[in-house]
């Protein structure tokens, strides 16, 4: 599996690629300073997001783009309106807090109106 990582901040692209350098998994990962919001994201088979809420919604076009079948995992904040497939809590071996992630497939699930 390879990876790219896109990331606006200057200051957070480079402690992500020193942490990639680190890892010694430079031929894996990439990481872009880009604007997600700017990006054609249409052909990715898997998202990952870590983004606030507002942040999301506002991808929601983007991501709807993807082909059917694409998944898209998201921290903490789960994507209003949509129905997760999965949603699973993991607790952080490094400060022992606890994260919900939650899993779409593609095309969205619609939440039902009242949950």
């Amino acid at each position: 599996c390879k990876g790219v990582g896109y990331e606006i901040d200057p200051k957070r692209v480079e402690e992500a690629r020193s942490l990639v350098k680190k890892r010694k998994v430079e031929h894996l990962v990439k990481i872009e300073q880009e604007d997600i919001f700017k990006l054609d994201i249409g052909k990715a088979s898997v998202l990952l997001l870590y983004l606030l809420p507002d942040m999301e919604r506002r991808l929601i076009p983007q991501m709807e783009k993807m082909k059917d079948g694409s998944r898209i995992v998201v921290h903490d904040y789960p994507i209003a309106g949509m129905q997760p497939d999965k949603t699973v809590t993991v607790t952080s071996s490094e400060d022992n807090v606890k994260h919900t992630l939650y899993l779409y497939t593609l095309p969205f699930k619609k939440e039902k109106q009242g949950e």
